[in-house]
């Protein structure tokens, strides 16, 4: 690997370390405070807003890290497109609050959905800001960002779960956490947009954005759809209890292989142009990605029986058997972690 890919993966790493250890001591601590039925709960708005946040991003943070679109054009009709499909996502998050409420009989889920629905605004506005730090490659200041705004996220969501406001607590950290982390990008970016009316148009930004959208927002349809049958035919309990098992299981996988996916945009654009270096970096980040990731998730697949009440509670004991299933997937994962940032680049 270059020194620039490595010297990036350490940064990157320790930011997303340092914001997934935060979020995994959150979720223990938080675990014995709230019910499976709560984290059901917030299962539940984070289908939509899971979804709606890769689509309003539309892509452009992969595509401004290209050469070709490292223009003030560009990433002005960016931020004024993400921001267009922020705005209806949040328009038709809103919009599904109140029936959403009353199918699972909860105010609270109604009230956590109005409370979210501004984090679509947030994330498309500082997506453009993200797109030029990644292709500065300041991935220090980035893993900076990212760690304290979990940290402030946390501080709000221990406080309010003290203070008994059950599920609740878990929306407003993730309002709280997009705000902190969309307002502050914007400190550390030179580049500022411009309120100029003619601003010129590239169909193709908005055309290829499409594109990389669909290919992002693939790998999550799929487990957000599973969420949505479960919720809809078993109840916001059983929902939790998922959840919080693919929870545990993430945590794992991305705290040791998502920074390097986070790199390999960056480098593989950079490569693209020489097939053989590109060749080698795809193949030194799968193979780092497989050695790291298979012997933690395997292994706790093997003491999920005991390790799950242990650290949660004997309430979360429902669990275990989504911990156990989940972690196979670690034999097939790290080979499909690499192809959507590849023919990004190319």
């Amino acid at each position: 690997m270059s020194r620039r890919l490595l010297s990036s993966s350490a940064w990157a790493i320790a930011g997303n370390s340092g914001q997934y250890v935060v979020v995994f001591f959150l979720l223990v601590y938080l675990a014995h405070l709230l019910t499976p039925r709560d984290f059901g709960l917030m299962a539940t708005v984070s289908i939509g807003l899971d979804l709606g946040t890769r689509i309003a991003r539309w892509g452009q943070v992969e595509l401004l890290q290209q050469k070709r679109y490292r223009t003030d054009d560009a990433r002005n009709q960016s931020l004024r497109l993400s921001l267009a499909i922020a705005l209806v996502c949040c328009a038709l998050f809103m919009a599904v609050a109140r029936p959403a409420g009353a199918y699972f009989h909860s105010r609270e889920l109604e009230t956590m959905i109005y409370l979210c629905a501004p984090v679509f605004l947030f994330t498309a506005t500082g997506s453009t800001a993200e797109a030029v730090l990644r292709s500065e490659f300041r991935f220090r200041l980035l893993a900076y960002r990212s760690t304290v705004a979990t940290l402030i996220g946390a501080g709000a969501a221990i406080l309010m779960a003290n203070l008994g406001y059950g599920a609740l607590t878990l929306a407003v950290q993730r309002l709280v956490q997009a705000c902190v982390s969309g307002l502050w990008i914007w400190t550390a970016v030179g580049w500022r947009p411009s309120l100029h009316r003619h601003i010129g148009w590239s169909g193709a930004l908005a055309k290829e954005g499409a594109s990389v959208m669909a290919g992002t927002l693939m790998p999550i349809a799929v487990p957000r759809t599973i969420d949505l049958f479960v919720g809809f035919f078993m109840g916001p309990v059983m929902l939790g209890l998922m959840r919080v098992a693919f929870r545990v299981n993430e945590f794992v996988g991305q705290l040791v292989v998502m920074p390097l996916v986070s790199v390999a945009n960056a480098e593989l654009s950079h490569t693209a142009q020489e097939p053989p270096a590109m060749r080698r970096s795809y193949l030194r980040l799968t193979q780092a990605s497989a050695l790291l990731m298979c012997p933690a998730l395997i292994g706790l697949t093997l003491v999920a029986g005991e390790a799950i009440p242990f650290i949660f509670g004997k309430q979360w004991l429902g669990a275990v058997p989504f911990v156990e299933i989940i972690g196979l997937l670690a034999l097939v994962a790290p080979i499909n972690y690499y192809f959507a940032p590849a023919m990004i680049a190319l």
